[in-house]
């Protein structure tokens, strides 16, 4: 008798904590319409970065589209023109702050 009400109570506990958990996932602030799936591989002796990535992307909205607009924000280091520097030009560092070194990017 008591290992039946032992059980019970393990399987109202399993239940319960479930329950809770579920209750506590909050909705996604925007619509998941969009996979991103990566394939990233390091070679530090190169110092490269090789890497393939399929994106699968779903119209969410009643209107066809004839583009679609990519943002390889790697590309924002590539130099003082990028958008994002443009952007934070006038944050706390100066471009004469980067060495030769500390700029990358990538052709695609």
């Amino acid at each position: 008798m008591t290992k039946r009400v032992g059980v019970a109570c393990l399987v109202l506990l399993l239940t319960a904590s479930a329950a809770v958990s579920l209750m506590a996932q909050s909705p996604p602030l925007s619509p998941r319409n969009a996979n991103y799936t990566m394939d990233v591989k390091l070679d530090p002796a190169k110092r490269m970065v090789y890497g393939k990535e399929i994106l699968e992307w779903r119209n969410i909205t009643q209107q066809t589209t004839d583009e679609l607009q990519f943002h390889l924000y790697y590309n924002a280091w590539r130099n003082d023109k990028s958008s994002f520097l443009r952007s934070v030009r006038y944050g706390v560092r100066r471009w004469a702050d980067y060495r030769d070194n500390e700029w990358a990017y990538c052709d695609v």
